[in-house]
């Protein structure tokens, strides 16, 4: 599959809503469930792994998805989660490099 990335805004970057999904401590937890899987799983097996209940794994799944880091397809019965890493790579990657030429005193943005 071949990517366009394109340059990010600060207003991406800092994108509140993607900073307070990834502020949530249970969605860390399920991020971690879903790489230790290879990158994409079952709500089952990703709730098998956590100790809270699954409506509230299936609620943190979806903010998740809301923000654009997870990608969800409907497989039968089963919602299959898998994580967008190049949304995730391209978006920590540019606010690195931002903050790097802010560093070094170089215009940022």
């Amino acid at each position: 599959m071949l990517v366009f990335m394109r340059r990010l805004t600060l207003d991406t970057l800092f994108d509140p809503g993607l900073f307070r999904a990834l502020a949530e401590p249970t969605r860390i937890r399920l991020l971690e469930i879903l790489m230790r899987a290879g990158g994409e799983a079952n709500v089952s097996a990703i709730a098998g792994q956590i100790d809270v209940d699954l409506s509230v794994v299936s609620r943190h799944l979806r903010e998740l998805v809301r923000v654009g880091i997870l990608e969800v397809e409907r497989v039968g019965r089963e919602r299959w989660y898998r994580l967008r890493h190049d949304v995730l790579i391209a978006h920590f990657r540019e606010l690195t490099r931002q903050l790097e030429a802010l560093r070094d005193g170089r215009a940022c943005c």
